[in-house]
């Protein structure tokens, strides 16, 4: 399976309108409950990059397993549904990214531990971006009773927040 993909200008532009135009609906106060979850000191809900950036890792995605990201992607001003970003017939993913090029590990935020088993996802699947963010490549996956049985949380000293 070939694991970069070019999304492309196209598919940048879309995701670049998409981050811009839910940063803006956060700034209004739309999907309260969604951002009450963001982890603190790293507020992406009012940053317009970084909602980009999460849907160029969903748009990665669709290209590595040829779905449309048209019809794959939730492209509403709503919160994804339970934590699932992709529904790939029974495959319900929730996709979690980094913009750094060596990052290595797939992370759970810590602000959202407490609703872990209440997810909907059964598969999570880690993109990184590339040269210009445009490339995205498949890390790597692990259903979710994996990363439960294989989780490692982090400790004081740790790059990451406590019980991410």
């Amino acid at each position: 399976m070939k694991r970069t993909w070019d999304i492309g200008p196209y598919w940048e532009d879309r995701c670049l309108n998409y981050g811009a135009a839910v940063a803006e609906s956060y700034g209004r106060g739309a999907n309260e409950a969604s951002r009450c979850v963001g982890v603190p000191g790293h507020d992406i809900a009012l940053n317009p990059e970084e909602q980009a950036e999460g849907r160029r890792h969903e748009v990665g995605f669709c290209f590595a397993f040829g779905l449309d990201p048209e019809v794959h992607c939730n492209w509403e001003m709503k919160p994804d549904r339970g934590s699932v970003d992709i529904t790939y017939g029974p495959i319900r993913v929730d996709i979690k990214g980094s913009s750094n090029p060596r990052a290595r590990l797939m992370i759970w935020p810590s602000s959202k531990t407490h609703f872990f088993e209440s997810t909907q996802f059964n598969v999570l699947v880690f993109v990184r971006s590339h040269q210009a963010r445009r490339h995205q490549e498949i890390i790597g996956w692990l259903t979710k009773d994996e990363f439960r049985e294989r989780k490692i949380i982090a400790e004081s000293g740790n790059l990451y927040d406590l019980t991410t």
